[in-house]
């Protein structure tokens, strides 16, 4: 018994550091992948005098397809070029949960507390990366 319990204990271990190892990598793409949003968000906003929740979902679909292929390359090392249209179809079907309450956490952000659109973006996409991350790790990418 003292043996499992051992073993269950060095398992979790190992798994905690993974997830770890693998949460600050996940940052840094998704970092990047926000720069990317951002940028699109301002220059369709603020340049291209479009409504900024419809440069939000142009920004949005553009830094997402970037953002799966480098989480599918560079985070859960999944190659297999068989599973990479289901993998974004999941990818895609999932993220619409976050994408909903995004936008809808923008325009209350923006709306009704009056916070910059982009400072507002930022705080939204703060609140929903753990989220995203540990979902797709167990949805998306899972090697099940």
């Amino acid at each position: 018994m003292k043996q499992k319990l051992e073993i269950y204990r060095l398992n979790l271990k190992s798994r905690i550091r993974n997830n770890i190892k693998d949460l600050k990598k996940y940052s840094i793409i998704l970092n990047v992948g926000l720069v990317l949003m951002l940028f699109l968000l301002y220059l369709l906003t603020s340049i291209f005098n479009i409504y900024y929740l419809v440069s939000f979902i142009i920004a949005y679909i553009i830094a997402l397809s970037f953002d799966f292929l480098l989480v599918r390359k560079f985070i859960f090392n999944n190659f297999n070029p068989k599973s990479i249209h289901a993998q974004y179809l999941r990818f895609i079907y999932s993220d619409l949960a976050f994408f909903l309450i995004n936008i809808i956490l923008l325009r209350i952000f923006v709306e009704k507390i009056h916070l910059f659109y982009l400072l507002s973006q930022i705080a939204i996409s703060i609140i929903l990366f753990p989220m995203k991350f540990f979902w797709n790790k167990s949805h998306v990418f899972s090697h099940k």
